[in-house]
């Protein structure tokens, strides 16, 4: 079984951060959903992917990533309406034949399956939300399964 962390929202929280690199290291790697990508630099030696939010400069909007035998959309949400709904971004993801999406913008922790395809928002790890989250996203044998984490739990 494969272990990741998914994580969005970060705002510039140092703590988080560094909370976040320490638990990384007991994964096989992670996933960064936006907003904050310029502070994250050398965030593991693992594999890391991560796109650009709303409220960032650099990097790219939205990645495909294929692990596992899975196809993965990573995206930040705001170009789908996410706020609004996820209707648009349940239309890509089918459009693009993936098996999971990892999005965030919303700071709202979110899992749900939608026709055979697993979405998955961490909401915030930043001082923006009510609780820092993150997810832990398992693969085992090409099947996900994740849960939702508060970083006050962990360490």
């Amino acid at each position: 079984m494969k272990s990741y962390i998914v994580f969005s929202d970060i705002h510039g929280d140092r703590h988080s951060f560094s909370r976040l690199q320490k638990i990384t290291e007991n994964t096989d790697g992670a996933f960064f959903a936006g907003d904050g990508i310029s502070g994250l630099g050398d965030f593991t030696n693992k594999p890391f992917y991560a796109v650009k939010g709303n409220c960032d400069f650099v990097g790219e909007e939205e990645k495909i990533i294929q692990l596992e035998g899975l196809k993965i959309l990573l995206t930040h949400g705001h170009l789908y309406g996410v706020k609004s709904g996820y209707l648009r971004l349940i239309y890509r993801a089918k459009e693009l034949g993936c098996d999971i999406v990892i999005f965030g913008h919303t700071h709202q922790p979110l899992i749900m399956q939608e026709d055979g395809i697993l979405f998955l928002n961490p909401g915030t790890c930043s001082l923006y939300g009510a609780k820092k989250t993150f997810i832990n996203l398992f693969i085992s044998n090409g099947k996900p399964s994740a849960i939702i984490n508060e970083i006050g739990n962990w360490l």
